[in-house]
């Protein structure tokens, strides 16, 4: 019983300290950014580890980054007047980009690897007689289910849900629906299999 306890307290110890103060002990600007972040209304779990090394822009959107999630050097994270909501336990890998033009929902234990590109908005390109960049754009929304893995390199296009359990093979473009616990691969996407 006491080996039991002295091994649950070691546990304890290790994901308060290393996770929480050490973090912030070696990192101290990026404390500073999240008490900022925190001042400017942006929804930030004390236990999401952020690196200095990568960007944040709120505009006029919202952010919420859950426990236990961990933004990598050199991302790119843009709100661009919309909502952003990354859940507990995610990983985002160095190099993603991910613009929340129509808002984005990326549910818990998900991983997204590197390179990835997640943008929630469409240009408008219709007219041949107006600049594309003066028609506007069209914001439907992306939401990634619980415990997917997004592989390198990959793009998902606005107006996407990627179903729980889905693995995304790298360089795939995403541009439908996926269904849950399929594995899919191409450009575009095909579903090659599911999960056994």
């Amino acid at each position: 019983m006491i080996i039991f306890l002295i091994k649950i307290k070691k546990k304890l110890f290790k994901s308060i300290f290393f996770k929480f103060f050490y973090f912030y002990l070696s990192h101290p600007f990026w404390f500073l950014k999240w008490l900022l972040t925190k001042l400017q209304g942006v929804n930030i779990h004390p236990l999401c580890l952020i690196s200095p090394k990568s960007s944040i822009h709120l505009r006029d959107g919202m952010l919420t980054l859950g426990k236990d999630s961990f933004i990598h050097d050199n991302v790119i994270i843009d709100t661009q007047d919309g909502i952003i909501e990354i859940e507990d336990n995610v990983s985002i890998n160095p190099f993603t980009v991910i613009y929340g033009h129509g808002g984005i929902i990326i549910r818990s234990n998900t991983r997204i690897a590197t390179s990835t590109v997640i943008v929630a908005s469409n240009h408008i390109f219709e007219s041949k007689e107006i600049l594309i960049r003066n028609q506007g754009v069209v914001n439907k929304g992306i939401v990634i289910g619980n415990d997917v893995w997004i592989g390198a390199n990959v793009v998902v296009l606005d107006g996407v849900e990627i179903g729980n359990g889905c693995v995304i093979g790298a360089s795939t473009l995403i541009s439908r629906d996926t269904k849950e616990f399929g594995v899919y691969v191409g450009n575009p996407a095909k579903l090659i299999r599911f999960r056994e």
